[in-house]
């Protein structure tokens, strides 16, 4: 099976490479400890979002790693299937910089391109994260609020074309 894989300028977005598995570690090991993501995630979800590689080899869900001008910087999660479940956790150093934004936009465009049962993208944002709110957004999610600590937002086939 081929690696999935899609660079916009400084940008990339990919499965990891062998090479690549000790800086992803490094990564790994500075989000965990990241206050932000602490807040904002369950540690739960923190614990998936950042499983390694080998970690995913038997599962449905999909690592893309972020990299910026060669560095790791974050990773995008997601499981193929007609509704998709995407999630996107940038390393602190390089939030509020417009990388996730454009990482998500990889990654939206990668998994439209390559799965071709996938119909809509799906993100559980928390109302206290007004920057990964604004984010999906902003690449045209629709939002509806599902409960008191969660906003749904969506974004189909159709409106992202």
């Amino acid at each position: 099976m081929r690696k999935l894989c899609k660079t916009h300028g400084d940008i990339e977005i990919r499965e990891i490479l062998d090479d690549d598995i000790s800086n992803c570690e490094l990564l790994r090991k500075y989000c965990i400890g990241d206050k932000e993501i602490q807040k904002n995630f369950k540690q739960n979800d923190i614990n998936k979002l950042l499983k390694m590689p080998q970690e995913y080899e038997h599962h449905k869900q999909k690592p893309l790693y972020i990299f910026y001008t060669k560095e790791p910087i974050g990773q995008i999660t997601f499981e193929p299937k007609p509704i998709t479940y995407i999630s996107i956790l940038i390393a602190p150093n390089h939030r509020k910089k417009g990388l996730g934004t454009k990482a998500l936009r990889l990654a939206i465009e990668l998994i439209f391109e390559n799965f071709s049962d996938v119909n809509t993208i799906g993100a559980k944002v928390s109302p206290d994260n007004e920057g990964s709110r604004r984010m999906f957004i902003n690449l045209r999610f629709k939002e509806r609020k599902i409960n008191d600590s969660d906003n749904m937002l969506n974004l189909t086939r159709k409106d992202f074309e």
